[in-house]
């Protein structure tokens, strides 16, 4: 008798274990990790379940459903608030290329999301309740410069003189070059990209 309800307690047991085997890792945005720069305006975002028990009767889990959590400060994503967008629960199998579709992107802004499934197991006999698993750890991607007018810049170098020549100066040569963009980003070394515009002694835009 004691062995029977044992067995029944463990039956009953194993689809709590099936949800909770799975868990959400590997966030992309854009195909990258916490990528920085994106000028895509809503851009994709993909994930994958990993299943972290070796038993077969908690193998074999399907993705049913999503929610997605977009926001503004790791704060509030903390607190399951997506100010930006949250998606509600999505019927849906789709793990990859889900287009982000909360509110209006900025340039610089800085996006904090995360992402929780449903699951069931594959095998029509041994459906159960759907459940959420736990939320995947938090991912980041901010955006780059959108608008035209955000690309802003000023040239250094060194006049030359009215009586100088070509000849006298010689071929144009960029020894050191940086950009800056507005908002106190850190300064990129663009030397290499602005020598490729030399073009004898002018500079080609």
């Amino acid at each position: 008798m004691k062995k029977t309800i044992f067995a029944l307690a463990v039956s009953l047991l194993i689809p709590f274990v099936t949800i909770q085997a799975a868990q959400v890792e590997n966030l992309r945005c854009e195909y990258r990790e916490n990528p920085l720069g994106i000028d895509v305006e809503n851009p994709r975002l993909s994930w994958i379940i990993e299943e972290r028990s070796q038993r077969p009767e908690v193998r074999g889990q399907k993705q049913t459903a999503y929610q997605v959590l977009v926001a503004s400060s790791e704060e509030l994503l903390a607190k399951d608030q997506g100010d930006l967008w949250d998606s509600g629960k999505v019927a849906s199998d789709q793990s990859i290329q889900v287009e982000y579709a909360g509110k209006g992107m900025a340039s610089r802004m800085a996006c904090h999301w995360k992402v929780r499934v449903w699951v069931e197991k594959a095998d029509p006999g041994n459906l159960k309740p759907e459940k959420a698993s736990n939320w995947s750890h938090p991912a980041t991607w901010t955006m780059g410069l959108l608008q035209p007018d955000d690309w802003q810049a000023r040239w250094i170098g060194v006049k030359e003189s009215a009586s100088s020549s070509a000849a006298e100066v010689g071929p144009l040569r960029i020894h050191s070059a940086s950009y800056q963009a507005l908002g106190g980003t850190p300064a990129r070394d663009v030397t290499e990209l602005v020598s490729r515009k030399v073009s004898g002694n002018s500079l080609v835009l």
